[in-house]
């Protein structure tokens, strides 16, 4: 059974949605601007919509192109609306978005966690021994981190019998 938090957020995203704002803020505030929007693990059945409804609303560009223009000091200009994507950490679905990436024109910019690409480990947010407070895991140092994970039995270079990140042959597809 939903929350009445979960309720509230679903009623207060359609009276946002259909009050016309997000309109209004793309075609008039951030016509300007870039935009960058950053996914991590979207599903290609959720991405396919996705990608076809920003494609008709956005101009998306590289970051690469970005980042040369900003190299540039601004000169010339970039199209209006702007939008760049990226996705976060290389998971191994992220794959199945390479037919989308192609069929949109996407250009994607993926960071990955260099450490898992090419083997069987796993990335440690997703360790199912993980206490309800992992989240405050994300902001503390890398040692105290890794201290925690280590108490509940995350070891970071075990490999299991399939992989989490993207390979070298799947990055460079």
């Amino acid at each position: 059974m939903p929350t009445a938090r979960k309720v509230l957020k679903k009623i207060l995203v359609r009276v946002l949605f259909y009050s016309g704002l997000p309109v209004i803020v793309r075609e008039f505030i951030q016509r300007r601007k870039v935009t960058i929007l950053v996914l991590h693990d979207p599903k290609a059945d959720f991405a396919s919509c996705y990608f076809e409804w920003l494609s008709r609303h956005y101009n998306i560009i590289g970051l690469d192109q970005y980042l040369a223009f900003r190299g540039k000091q601004g000169t010339g200009r970039l199209p209006p609306k702007s939008l760049i994507i990226t996705l976060d950490d290389g998971h191994i679905q992220n794959y199945d978005l390479l037919p989308l990436v192609k069929k949109f024109n996407i250009p994607l910019t993926i960071f990955l966690c260099s450490g898992i690409v090419n083997t069987n480990r796993h990335f440690w947010f997703r360790f199912s021994g993980l206490p309800s407070s992992s989240e405050s895991l994300k902001h503390i140092s890398d040692q105290d981190r890794l201290r925690v994970l280590e108490q509940v039995g995350f070891v970071p270079e075990k490999e299991f019998a399939y992989p989490q990140a993207l390979n070298k042959a799947q990055i460079t597809e």
